[in-house]
Formats: C-alpha cells, sequence, structure tokens
C-alpha cells in the first residue's frame, strides 16, 4: 500500500494506469531531432563532442539535426522516419540521411513518456573526391515530457551503426522539440 502512494507521490502512472493512457492510434508527431548532443565513437573515446545545431560546420557521423514524422498506427505503436542534412566546411563533407524508423511509446505519468524506437536507414556521404553511401541502424529510448498540450521535449540516449566503410559506432544523448497533432 505504502508503494502505491509513493507512486502517486511522485506523478507516474501505475501500469493500469499507463495502458489507458498510450498514445492514441492516429496521433501524428512532427519533430526537430538532435538539435543538441552529446556522445563519443565507441572505438576512439577521445572523440567525445558536446554540439548545438551539428549541422553547422561538424564533422560528426549522422549527428545533425533531424526533421522527422511518426504516424501511430495503433495505440501506442508509432511508424515514421527522419530525414537530416550536414555539412563540414573544412573537409567540404556534405551527408544526408534517411532514417524509417518503428517505436512503441508509453506514459510513465501523465506528462512524461518513454518512447523507444528504431530503424534502418541509408546514409551518403560525399567527401569530396568520393562518394559514399552506406545502411546504418539507429536506435533511441527517447523520453517525452508534454510542456504545453501537444508541444513536446524529447531527450534521451542513443545508438548509431553503420553497416559498411568501417564507420564507427556512436553512443550519446540528443534532445529536440516536437508537436503532436
Amino acid at each position: 500500500m505504502m508503494g502505491l502512494g509513493l507512486v502517486a507521490a511522485l506523478g507516474v502512472a501505475t501500469p493500469a494506469e499507463a495502458a489507458g493512457n498510450a498514445v492514441r492510434k492516429g496521433t501524428m508527431r512532427l519533430s526537430a531531432e538532435r538539435l543538441v548532443g552529446i556522445g563519443a565513437r565507441v572505438n576512439d573515446p577521445a572523440s567525445f563532442y558536446m554540439n548545438v545545431l551539428t549541422a553547422l560546420n561538424t564533422g560528426q557521423e549522422i549527428q545533425y539535426p533531424r526533421v522527422a514524422f511518426d504516424y501511430f498506427i495503433i495505440d501506442g505503436l508509432s511508424i515514421g522516419g527522419s530525414t537530416g542534412f550536414g555539412y563540414h566546411s573544412a573537409s567540404e563533407t556534405v551527408s544526408f540521411a534517411v532514417l524509417p524508423r518503428i517505436g512503441y511509446a508509453f506514459d510513465l505519468s501523465k506528462t512524461i513518456e518513454f518512447w523507444p524506437r528504431g530503424g534502418i536507414g541509408l546514409q551518403y556521404v560525399d567527401y569530396g573526391p568520393t562518394d559514399n553511401s552506406t545502411a546504418v541502424m539507429t536506435i533511441e529510448g527517447m523520453f517525452l515530457w508534454e510542456m504545453v498540450p501537444h508541444a513536446l521535449l524529447e531527450f534521451g540516449p542513443f545508438i548509431d551503426a553503420s553497416f559498411a566503410n568501417d564507420w564507427p559506432i556512436v553512443l550519446g544523448g540528443h534532445a529536440g522539440i516536437a508537436i503532436e497533432f
């Protein structure tokens, strides 16, 4: 009984309440993701970075802002994707990615939600004289805080991995904003 009192005091939903408060079928979300980030390559801890609007003059692989759209096909289950563009002036590198994904969102409280999601997409990188494209896997564990109705702050950890070209695995966290309609 004391445990339920603690849960209520913290504003955390019980499993029964959370099941009734899942993101409803037909909900759509438009997001600006990875506006700020922190992370490092797994095989190179010296590559640690912290940045804001990473598309502006950085060389981080796939760590640039993205625009995303997701649609909830049933309560809690989303399909969608994101796309991003990056440019690094020192190396004259241009990057572009399209990343379809699937996710499942559930409430932790009336204003906090957990939305794990993942997918496999394509990234194209133009390193000046050479062009490279590769399949990229992204897994994210995003927390969303509903600041005001239909406006959400999203933040959480991610892992990005490439399937070719000896590109690194990147671990980190990022934050962005979303609107829900």
